[in-house]
């Protein structure tokens, strides 16, 4: 059969449509599978859990009084969904054999709540009263805080931190979480 130049093309264009058809669905199948591995998964705005809440303590030396030392404690979402910290941290001193030494932290101020996205931060304001200026206080060196993020169980170690607590008398203060990084001495 002897095909024209006319015909010919509109062979040309009848083949090049049937691929261009069988294409068309392989693709989509392939970018729906794509885009299904790459996009971050749906959001939740539950509680921040243990496993996806990093818990550390703000750079620097803190900020001073003559009786008080103050440091942020951070909150970050390490998780793969939007979660909420609310109130306060749970916060203790420890000794180097990471058994508790003092009273753990009395809660200042009101209640808050910190809606965090992933990769975000929270923190809360401690404050490390001088157990020198404690009246009546029974001194014992403290090594390490013990610290539990709001609205959950699991406890964090933050070692290296030495300090003097007093094992009858609280010297511990934390504030309720608050959203962003803290800087101790603008977040009183």
């Amino acid at each position: 059969m002897k095909i024209g130049i006319r015909s010919r093309g509109k062979l040309i264009a009848g083949t090049m449509v049937a691929a261009a058809a069988l294409a068309l669905p392989a693709s989509a199948l392939a970018a729906s599978a794509s885009s299904a591995r790459h996009n971050p998964p749906a959001t939740r705005d539950a509680g921040c859990t243990f496993q996806m809440t990093k818990v550390w303590l703000g750079i620097g030396n803190g900020t001073s009084t003559a009786t008080t030392i103050r440091y942020a404690l951070e909150f970050s979402n390490v998780g793969r969904f939007t979660c909420s910290l609310v109130g306060f941290p749970g916060v203790s001193g420890a000794g180097k054999n990471g058994a508790q030494v003092s009273p753990a932290a009395v809660r200042v101020g009101g209640k808050f709540s910190a809606v965090l996205s992933r990769g975000q931060t929270a923190y809360a304001i401690l404050k490390v009263v001088s157990a020198g200026s404690t009246p009546g206080c029974n001194k014992v060196p403290g090594a390490r805080f013990r610290v539990i993020a709001p609205n959950q169980t699991g406890v964090t170690v933050i070692n290296g931190f030495t300090f003097t607590a007093c094992s009858n008398k609280v010297t511990l203060l934390v504030s309720s979480v608050h959203f962003g990084t803290g800087i101790p001495q603008f977040n009183v």
